[in-house]
């Protein structure tokens, strides 16, 4: 908004006095419109940083209990695999295939609302309390998802262990299951971790 300063001259100290008067209410009148554009622009736009972390929680939420479930059916397998070991190993190709059962299969969990609201600069806007509770879901995201890749990192060593080799020493067997318990340990930490993320998620929808 252009402030233009009232046309006429100046005769007098009260017309001088005048003009600044007036020039000062354009002033404050167009900072005061500026500060009320931005200030509907911050809440249109925290609204729409608010609908987006929704949507994403409630995908992660809903690929959490998939991810449970499926969770749960890898340990099984793996506990079943680990309890008849040694009589598998008499017959390495079904040893071999009893690792490749056990394939963890995992869903994808996102970050991308964060990421895009660190970008934008809207968490400036957002209640401190707001910003704890989504910033805790993901946080407990990306812990989930680094057990996750230390898992399958070892379930491929384990199986490469298995099916690279027709026979196993006893050595090969032993370095096998230990890799096989290794991941068995990471599956229990990512259940402990589901827990967690499962509870930040709630409170981020609760309170959203």
């Amino acid at each position: 908004m252009d402030i233009h300063a009232p046309e006429g001259p100046t005769r007098s100290f009260k017309d001088f006095a005048i003009h600044i008067v007036i020039v000062t209410i354009g002033i404050l009148i167009a900072l005061g419109l500026e500060g009320i554009r931005e200030t509907i622009h911050n809440h249109r736009q925290v609204s729409e940083t608010r609908e987006i972390f929704r949507v994403e929680l409630l995908a992660n939420q809903k690929h959490l209990a998939y991810q449970r479930r499926a969770l749960q059916d890898t340990v099984q397998r793996l506990d079943a695999l680990l309890a008849n070991l040694d009589q598998l190993n008499a017959q390495p190709e079904k040893a071999a295939a009893a690792v490749g059962d056990i394939e963890p299969g995992f869903y994808f969990f996102t970050t991308v609302s964060w990421e895009s609201a660190l970008s934008t600069g809207v968490l400036d806007h957002m209640a401190p309390a707001e910003v704890v509770r989504f910033a805790s879901e993901t946080v407990a995201v990306r812990d989930y998802v680094s057990a996750q890749d230390q898992a399958v990192l070892r379930w491929y060593e384990a199986q490469s262990i298995f099916k690279s080799r027709s026979t196993l020493t006893p050595q090969q067997l032993e370095d096998g299951r230990q890799k096989l318990q290794l991941f068995r340990l990471y599956c229990d930490s990512m259940n402990h971790l589901l827990d967690e993320l499962s509870e930040d998620i709630d409170k981020a929808l609760k309170q959203n």
